[in-house]
């Protein structure tokens, strides 16, 4: 698609993506794609050419100098584009025509903004970004770039496009003393919860109160503490190991992706079975290393957290494996994303396994739907 736009507008051209690894993936689709010259902008290396990849980081930091070069921005990844300061890159730039890209557009009731006007005098279009909420997604985004006009589901596209795939999630219990400790853990959280009402006076926002009173509320404290006790617990059950064990065995000649919801795990993991792994702490040229070593098939597994939930292209890996993440669905879709990439008939699978009896479920639940599913008691 924004090949199509390149071609059919014919004009000069920024495209705009979250890291430096989809820069570079950008920067040689485009290349072998055209055939001419690429620029690219971001860290030390600063070259305008008619068609510009960049990242979000560098458009911000530079936008007074690339906001009137382009008469196209193309935003990768858009779902990023409504966070603090970057949404200003749009706001900065001149282009008429933009375009944005995402497997995992924010939610909404409807595709128009309820703050489209069909006719605005001089006056409105001078407020009319003091209109938009900040906390309201993809208001922001029909505004800055414009409504959602084709989407297609995952469903739709696999067999041809991507692989064909399946799910299954996988219930371990936790072992006698893992228990205890959640029980008594998940007790004292759950009793200040209700004890304090929060999610009645404060709503949606109930846990970002919570934590804010844990620092200086001694009781809110106590729950912050046993809060975090137990979601390590389920996070870094044994069960969840014993499984892995099993699985490493069962695709023992297929590329694998681990992803955990903590570092910690992740290193415990790669100790245990002597994979390689990377975090945020990885350094660049080790990450590159590990990729590079992944594709050409030197490394079978790698295990990570969030880092490589999206902007990196591994068409080998076909199995992924979540012992642990957060309740979005849209981690849940990027990770799935990682070895939809289509080679061959290849069928690609991910193993999501969780917790049974425990908070791990409604985890689970909020960020994928049962009836997608196969779910193995």
């Amino acid at each position: 698609m924004a090949l199509h736009a390149l071609v059919q507008t014919g004009v000069s051209t920024l495209v705009v993506v979250p890291t430096i690894d989809l820069l570079h993936q950008w920067y040689a689709r485009l290349v072998n794609a055209l055939g001419t010259r690429i620029g690219t902008w971001y860290s030390s290396e600063k070259e305008i050419q008619p068609i510009t990849v960049t990242t979000y980081p560098s458009a911000w930091s530079h936008a007074e100098t690339l906001g009137n070069l382009f008469k196209l921005l193309i935003f990768d990844e858009i779902h990023h584009l409504p966070a603090p300061s970057w949404h200003e890159i749009a706001l900065m730039c001149a282009a008429p025509y933009r375009l944005g890209l995402t497997a995992t557009y924010p939610h909404q009731d409807n595709f128009r903004s309820p703050y489209a006007k069909s006719k605005a005098s001089t006056n409105d279009q001078l407020k009319l970004f003091d209109a938009i909420n900040p906390n309201d997604p993809q208001a922001l985004l029909n505004e800055l770039v414009g409504p959602v006009l084709y989407r297609k589901h995952i469903d739709e596209l696999t067999g041809e496009q991507l692989a064909e795939y399946r799910t299954q999630r996988i219930r371990v219990d936790l072992y006698e003393h893992e228990k205890n400790a959640y029980d008594a853990a998940y007790a004292t959280f759950n009793g200040y919860k209700r004890a304090s009402r929060l999610q009645e006076t404060h709503g949606s926002a109930w846990w970002h109160e919570f934590t804010r009173r844990s620092a200086f509320d001694a009781e809110a404290r106590r729950a912050k503490v046993a809060e975090l006790k137990w979601k390590t617990i389920i996070h870094q059950a044994q069960g969840k190991l014993d499984v892995l064990d099993q699985l490493l065995r069962t695709h023992r000649h297929q590329p694998m992706l681990i992803f955990t919801a903590h570092n910690r795990f992740a290193y415990r993991i790669a100790r245990q079975h002597l994979i390689p792994v990377i975090t945020h702490q990885t350094k660049a040229a080790e990450r590159k290393a590990i990729l590079d070593g992944f594709r050409s098939d030197t490394y079978r597994v790698i295990v990570t957290t969030k880092v490589l939930n999206e902007g990196i292209d591994v068409p080998t890996a076909k199995v992924a494996v979540i012992l642990g993440g957060s309740a979005s669905d849209r981690e849940y879709v990027q990770r799935l994303g990682r070895v939809l990439r289509k080679q061959g008939n290849a069928e690609a699978i991910l193993y999501e396994v969780i917790v049974r009896n425990t908070a791990d479920e409604q985890i689970a639940k909020r960020r994928q739907p049962k009836n997608k599913i196969n779910d193995f008691q």
